[in-house]
């Protein structure tokens, strides 16, 4: 299976004034590989700031808009970032063969790493003919003896 990625975004004006840099707890997170987005709301922005808890690179994980009415399209660009949308995962190995001879059936599943509905189309389950060669014959009787 894949890996499961973890993201923050952080919504600010870009401007810490409650005490304390955020700088600190962020550069924790980056360590842990949470991938850290650093939205500035605003006209007063100090960029270098959300430079200073984003991921690198900022042209990926550092964004501005002008006001929250912004926001709508901004969180849809990070949800496609931090949740990327799965489709199918890949198929599982074939089962054994369910038969040795006469011709079986072998299965696979795959499964779908979505949500989202509609996103996975088509058949969860395959099957396939297996072990179509014929099995031989036993012949009864006429063993020859007298």
């Amino acid at each position: 299976g894949g890996s499961r990625r973890e993201g923050l975004v952080l919504l600010s004006d870009g401007n810490s004034n409650l005490g304390g840099s955020p700088t600190p707890c962020a550069s924790e997170l980056r360590n842990a590989d949470v991938e850290v987005f650093a939205v500035g709301i605003g006209s007063g922005i100090d960029r270098s700031e959300l430079e200073s808890v984003a991921s690198l690179p900022y042209s990926e994980h550092v964004l501005t808009v002008k006001d929250f009415d912004s926001l709508d399209g901004v969180l849809s660009v990070l949800e496609g970032s931090v949740c990327p949308v799965e489709g199918w995962k890949k198929w599982g190995t074939w089962s054994p063969c369910n038969v040795s001879c006469g011709g079986g059936i072998q299965r696979r599943r795959r499964v779908c790493g979505s949500n989202v509905s509609g996103l996975c189309v088509g058949m969860a389950r395959e099957e396939r003919v297996c072990s179509s060669v014929a099995c031989p014959t036993v012949r009864r009787g006429g063993c020859g003896l007298g």
